[in-house]
């Protein structure tokens, strides 16, 4: 997912391959704020990112959640200034490699108990 703002929040363009991963129909985005159509602590991210790029820091990256209708669904955010008064940001569905890793931890604990109890 790819979303151009303006410095206030409006949303400009928006590239996706899902419709799906869209909490509300993609066309009643474009001309739309942040504020208007997500949650309020995204859109409070969102708004902050903006105001962080414009005193200069270069890039900003986030993790939200969002319920989808195949359920909740976990993101990453990276945005960027990609113009005078624009702002681009690259959404990534990380759902997946959030369950990944998790699973990972658990079974590297389990192995790290099962090791421990060996060794008594």
């Amino acid at each position: 997912l790819r979303f151009v703002q303006d410095g206030t929040g409006n949303f400009k363009s928006l590239k996706i391959s899902d419709p799906d991963m869209l909490q509300v129909a993609q066309h009643q985005i474009v001309g739309e704020n942040c504020a208007d159509i997500l949650p309020p602590e995204l859109s409070n991210q969102i708004l902050k990112a903006i105001d962080d790029l414009k005193s200069g820091v270069k890039s900003i990256e986030f993790d939200y959640s969002l319920v989808l209708s195949a359920g909740l669904q976990l993101f990453r955010a990276k945005v960027i200034q990609s113009g005078q008064d624009s702002f681009l940001s690259v959404i990534t569905e990380i759902s997946e490699q959030q369950i990944t890793e998790k699973t990972l931890l658990k079974k590297e604990a389990l192995v790290s108990m099962m090791d421990d109890t060996c060794h008594l």
